[in-house]
């Protein structure tokens, strides 16, 4: 009877570190994946802030042909860096950052 004690207290031992352990383990990987997605953000407005003053140094193009500029040169630096590149995002960050800069030289 001894032995079934100890059997039985020895699973349920490892269940509970077993359990523990998944649940350590899943919270590391949500904090690396939070961490990796605020570096692609960074990464990101800062493509999109050189490649917006990259764009606007082509004379005569229309705004749709420089933000394709603006796209190209984002999509260029994240393959730098290794990011995944995301056009969507990347248009939005493009955006943000001609807004912005609407918004501070007041037009």
């Amino acid at each position: 009877m001894e032995n079934v004690e100890a059997v039985l207290s020895l699973i349920a031992t490892v269940l509970i570190l077993s359990s523990t352990l998944i649940g350590m383990t899943i919270k590391l990987i949500g904090a690396l994946k939070e961490k990796d997605g605020e570096k692609l953000k960074n990464v990101l407005v800062e493509a999109a802030r050189e490649a917006v003053a990259y764009a606007e140094t082509f004379k005569g193009l229309s705004g749709a042909e420089k933000k394709s500029v603006a796209l190209k040169q984002i999509s260029e630096k994240l393959r730098e860096s290794k990011s995944r590149y995301d056009e969507a995002a990347a248009s939005e960050a493009i955006e943000k950052v001609i807004s912005l800069s609407k918004e501070v030289n007041g037009k």
